[in-house]
This record gives C-alpha cells, sequence and structure tokens, in this order.
C-alpha cells in the first residue's frame, strides 16, 4: 500500500514532515496493542542489527511492541 507525505516549512524557517501509515490493517483494533509515542531528536533507538540515534524529534505509532515505527 503506497503511502502518501507532507511537508510544511513553518514562518520561521521549521520544517515539518510527515506520512500517512502503510498498515493493511487497523491498527486501532482492541486486539492489536498500538502505542502513539513521541521521541526527541537524539534518542537512541534499538534495531535488528544495531543501536542508532535519531537526528530528528518525530512521533510515530508502534503496534505489538516491535521494533518498527510508522
Amino acid at each position: 500500500m503506497p503511502c502518501t507525505s507532507i511537508a510544511m516549512k513553518a514562518n520561521n524557517g521549521d520544517l515539518f514532515w510527515g506520512r500517512t501509515d502503510g498498515f493493511t490493517f487497523s491498527p486501532f483494533k482492541k486486539s492489536v496493542k498500538t502505542q502513539i509515542t513521541a521521541f526527541p531528536k537524539n534518542t537512541e533507538m534499538p534495531s535488528c542489527y544495531h543501536k542508532w540515534t535519531s537526528k530528528y524529534a518525530f512521533v510515530g505509532i508502534n503496534v505489538n511492541n516491535s521494533l518498527f515505527y510508522q
């Protein structure tokens, strides 16, 4: 399923970028454990191979405690 994105630039020059989720199901069903989480920039993130540090702040949707955020 393709995703849609949007970028907006504030009057002070800050850039905001976002995209729709690519789930093929509703992540908000009662049977799915979904968390919406905000991360500040420079957050250390786990991954399948090694940890990495976020360059930017972001908000993500996590499903069933996976390592992946939409």
